[in-house]
């Protein structure tokens, strides 16, 4: 789906997702920013939280269970800095967290699930216009970002945002939601999701992604997705591939925190 162009410097992407049979406990391993997922035909249930009207899935540096249910679900990626112009709130005050968007939103919330109900899809983006906050995201956040993306350490990504890297992780605190490091390792990670049918072996993923070797790789991708690169590989959906069947064992011992 589109973005509509007076939100394109806070939502990566809109989606909509039909229900397609899946049920039982799954992980869904992080993305460096917020989520806002709404279902359709159903409710949401995650970490305790019964999303009536939605949930705000804050950023976060590990994985997460939920149990799959039925229904369409229609969602946002957030980009880094759209809490703060969104919801008037830090990142940080978020991380790790679900919050039901009724909270959050109140009889806004429930005239988006409403419309969705009735097929309206745009609905969703009508509302972040409604609320979103003027002005662009911090100035030097976008290329602190991008310097983090491309690999660089955060000394030099502070240096291209124009300031040290003691306020580079203060903005981070703000209006990402996750420090600087911790961020840039999850971004890795996923790019070597995205990445990881184009590599002949684990060793040349490491090195397309910019790991030191292998080893590296495996270690951070553990951490952030609660799993091994062979048992994601094994257990993705193709139409989903952030998510990955899990077992009652992964809930119990407490993954999904920041």
């Amino acid at each position: 789906m589109t973005v509509h162009p007076a939100l394109r410097h806070v939502v990566r992407r809109v989606w909509c997702s039909p229900d397609r049979g899946h049920r039982g406990l799954e992980r869904v391993i992080p993305s460096g920013g917020a989520h806002m997922v709404w279902r359709v035909g159903g409710r949401i249930e995650v970490d305790g939280v019964h999303g009536q009207a939605g949930v705000l899935a804050g950023p976060r540096f590990t994985s997460h269970a939920r149990r799959a249910g039925p229904g369409t679900s229609v969602g946002v990626e957030l980009l880094p800095g759209a809490i703060p112009l969104l919801f008037g709130t830090s990142s940080r005050a978020v991380a790790g967290l679900h919050v039901d968007l009724g909270d959050v939103w109140g009889r806004r919330a429930e005239r988006v699930q409403g419309a969705l109900e009735e097929g309206d899809l745009g609905a969703v983006e009508a509302a972040l216009l409604e609320v979103l906050r003027e002005g662009p995201v911090r100035e030097g956040l976008p290329l602190a970002l991008g310097a983090l993306e491309r690999g660089l350490p955060v000394e030099a990504a502070a240096m291209r945002a124009g300031c040290t890297a003691r306020t580079l992780g203060a903005w981070f605190h703000d209006d990402v939601g996750l420090a600087p490091v911790r961020w840039a390792r999850v971004r890795r990670v996923r790019h070597a999701m995205d990445l990881a049918d184009e590599a002949e072996d684990g060793a040349h993923l490491a090195a397309l992604v910019g790991f030191a070797d292998h080893a590296h790789l495996c270690r951070d991708f553990r951490a952030v997705a609660g799993s091994t690169l062979t048992h994601w590989r094994a257990g993705r959906r193709p139409e989903a591939v952030a998510h990955v069947a899990a077992s009652d064992s992964f809930k119990r011992e407490g993954r999904g925190a920041r």
